[in-house]
C-alpha cells in the first residue's frame, strides 16, 4: 500500500510543522506563492474541454481549481490525503455541494465514474507513479479526459534538506521525481492515453516581477495569464510547470 510520501520517504518532523494557508490566508503570508497558485490553477482551468460534467480532483490541496469547477456548475469529488487541506475549504465545499474525500490515492475505489481526471502536482510524490496512472485512468469513462501538472525539470538535489532533529535528508517538498515532456509524455502513452495538448505554465520571472510590485487582485489576471504564455514561450527554462491534457481512448 502506498503511504503519504511527506511523512515515509521525508521526515516526519517537516510534516508536522507543515502549514496549510487558503488563498486569501496565502495572499497575506507569500505573495509570490499566491501568485503561483492563481496562475496555475486558471492555466489548468483553461485546459480543460468546456463539455465537462462530473470532475475528480485527485490531490486537490485547498481546493482552489475544485471551487473553479463547482462554481461554473461542475460536479466535484474533491480527494486529499491530508485532512488538514480538506479542512480549509469546508465551507466552500458545502457551499458549492463540493463531494470532499479524505483518502489515499491506492485506495480509491472509482470505475469509469468521471468525465474528467485533475492530478496536479502529485506524481512527483509518489515511488509509483506509473502505478498511479493506471489507477487514475480507470476512474474516467471511455473517451475522458485527464490533465495532468508536475514541476518542470526540477533540480532535486538543490533541494535536498537535513533535518536538524532526526538528521534524514529530504527534498523540502518531498519530491521524489523530475520531469520533462518526453519522461510525462512517455508514461502516459504506455498508459494508453492520447495526448490533446501540452503545456508549459507559470514563469517563474512572472511571479517574481509581479510580486515584487504587488500586483492588486482586484485588476484581475488576464493580462497576467497571457503575459505568463509569452515568457514561457520565450524563456521555457523558466516555467516551473508542465501540464499534460490527455484522454483515455477506450
Amino acid at each position: 500500500m502506498e503511504t503519504d510520501i511527506t511523512k515515509s520517504d521525508g521526515c516526519q518532523h517537516l510534516y508536522d510543522q507543515q502549514k496549510f494557508f487558503t488563498l486569501s490566508e496565502l495572499k497575506k503570508q507569500n505573495y509570490r506563492h499566491f501568485l503561483n497558485e492563481i496562475l496555475r490553477n486558471r492555466h489548468l482551468f483553461k485546459m480543460l474541454p468546456a463539455n465537462i460534467s462530473h470532475a475528480i480532483d485527485v490531490g486537490c490541496g485547498t481546493g482552489y481549481l475544485a471551487y473553479f469547477l463547482a462554481r461554473k456548475g461542475k460536479r466535484v469529488t474533491a480527494v486529499d490525503m491530508s485532512s488538514k487541506k480538506l479542512q480549509s475549504f469546508r465551507d466552500i465545499a458545502l457551499q458549492y455541494n463540493i463531494t470532499q474525500v479524505h483518502s489515499d490515492l491506492f485506495q480509491l475505489r472509482y470505475t469509469h465514474s468521471f468525465d474528467v481526471l485533475i492530478c496536479q502536482e502529485v506524481l512527483e510524490h509518489l515511488e509509483h507513479y506509473e502505478k498511479a496512472v493506471s489507477l487514475m485512468k480507470s476512474f474516467l469513462r471511455p473517451r475522458g479526459f485527464a490533465l495532468f501538472c508536475v514541476p518542470y525539470e526540477e533540480n532535486l538535489t538543490a533541494k535536498m534538506r537535513t533535518c536538524p532533529l532526526c538528521h534524514a535528508s529530504y527534498h523540502k517538498n518531498g519530491h521524489l521525481h523530475s520531469f520533462n515532456r518526453q519522461i510525462l509524455s512517455d508514461v502516459l502513452e504506455r498508459q494508453d492515453l492520447t495526448i490533446l495538448r501540452t503545456k508549459l505554465i507559470v514563469s517563474k520571472r512572472v511571479t517574481k516581477w509581479f510580486a515584487k510590485i504587488k500586483y492588486p487582485a482586484w485588476m484581475g489576471f488576464f493580462g497576467v495569464l497571457l503575459f505568463d504564455n509569452v515568457m514561457n514561450h520565450l524563456c521555457p527554462r523558466k516555467a516551473a510547470y508542465l501540464a499534460v491534457l490527455c484522454r483515455k481512448n477506450s
